[in-house]
């Protein structure tokens, strides 16, 4: 990353510009100083440990080390998620996630392999006095958004200039949306803007729940009364084919933010999409400044899942933290601590991919994923 942007190539090198992106459920447990892989040219170079903490139970850790050497291959074949960008689809294991080709937003989600449909669209509106509502349709597109990176364990895409943009940020089993872009320059104020997900029949029969509805409402396209305020970071839909959980982050923005939640098979003509919302959730925020500021992550767990979305919202907040020590090679034996590894989410563990060299312990950067704790 440079100048606030994601970048697709760079000097070859691991350097201050770089993030070493991680999954949690691939970390393992502490190494001793005579634990090294068996090889002379990284034995001849420092390795640095990256101890991953959970700051929501210290006493869950575990470990990743990185290694310089001129010998030493890569032997990682796992990869978490690719990006195809003619159809504009992110796949993984666990979702497939599509957008438009023209407009921003996305218009596909299957989940847990399924191969079922459960997205309408993205929706996004922005009201400013004496306009119409403008929605995600006002700004067409000439091609798919475009690929920025296409790694193994994270894949992104979007537009992005001087730090601002649309991007998606794709992972195993989570994807996040961040929005930044501002609007000073504009002569009128903001009313409100407001960001949701609505999923189409496909989840009807499943469970809405949020911080207000704890005990949830069934999404069956027949209107509910839930409770907006204060408004609900979190939401979650609960469906036989999956689970989707929303945690929102909109605080830049400022103003006053409000649930938004609507469950209606009835035709609206001003709407976009099949112009019907079936458990469309998000958040609405009246009064904004001229900056809009949306970051939010998608996690995507297996069906009918009960409420556990107060968890998924502090995992969201407290995400894992990574210290970075230097070590050297010893061949005196050593005790390694009594400490055992974080327990994470079921998957396939991986090794950690090899470093390239040149690399400062200080200017190790680490991206650490937070549905794999």
């Amino acid at each position: 990353m440079k100048n606030g942007e994601y970048i697709a190539s760079d000097n070859g090198k691991l350097d201050v510009a770089d993030e070493l992106v991680v999954m949690g459920g691939d970390c393992g447990d502490r190494a001793a100083l005579d634990n090294w892989v068996s090889d002379g040219s990284a034995r001849s170079h420092p390795r640095y440990e990256i101890t991953v903490i959970d700051p929501l139970d210290a006493a869950r850790s575990a470990w990743v080390y990185v290694y310089q050497s001129s010998a030493l291959k890569d032997m990682v074949t796992q990869d978490y998620v690719s990006f195809d960008f003619p159809t504009s689809v992110f796949t993984t294991p666990i979702y497939k996630l599509g957008f438009f080709p023209q407009y921003l937003g996305g218009n596909r989600l299957e989940l847990n392999s399924s191969g079922v449909n459960v997205l309408d669209r993205s929706k996004f509106r922005l009201k400013v006095p004496g306009d119409d509502p403008y929605t995600e349709e006002v700004l067409e597109l000439d091609e798919p958004q475009p690929k920025i990176l296409d790694g193994r364990v994270r894949a992104i895409a979007g537009y992005q200039e001087l730090g601002q943009g649309i991007l998606t940020i794709a992972y195993r089993s989570q994807f996040y949306d961040q929005v930044t872009v501002d609007f000073s320059w504009s002569p009128k104020p903001f009313e409100w803007a407001r960001a949701t997900a609505d999923f189409n029949q496909s989840v009807v029969g499943g469970i809405y729940y949020d911080a207000n509805t704890p005990g949830g409402v069934p999404v069956d396209g027949v209107p509910d009364t839930i409770t907006t305020t204060p408004a609900s970071m979190w939401q979650q839909i609960s469906a036989a084919t999956g689970t989707v959980l929303h945690t929102d982050d909109v605080s830049q923005m400022q103003g006053t933010v409000t649930t938004y939640y609507k469950d209606s098979s009835t035709i609206d003509p001003a709407d976009t999409g099949d112009k019907k919302s079936y458990g469309e959730m998000g958040v609405t925020v009246t009064n904004p400044i001229k900056y809009l500021y949306l970051k939010v992550t998608h996690y995507i767990l297996p069906p009918d899942q009960p409420n556990v979305g107060a968890a998924y919202y502090a995992y969201f907040k407290h995400p894992l933290q990574a210290q970075t020590d230097e070590q050297r090679f010893s061949t005196q034996p050593t005790v390694t601590p009594t400490a055992t590894r974080a327990t994470v989410a079921a998957q396939t563990p991986t090794r950690s991919p090899t470093a390239t060299p040149t690399l400062a312990a200080a200017h190790l950067h680490t991206w650490l994923p937070m549905l794999l704790r």
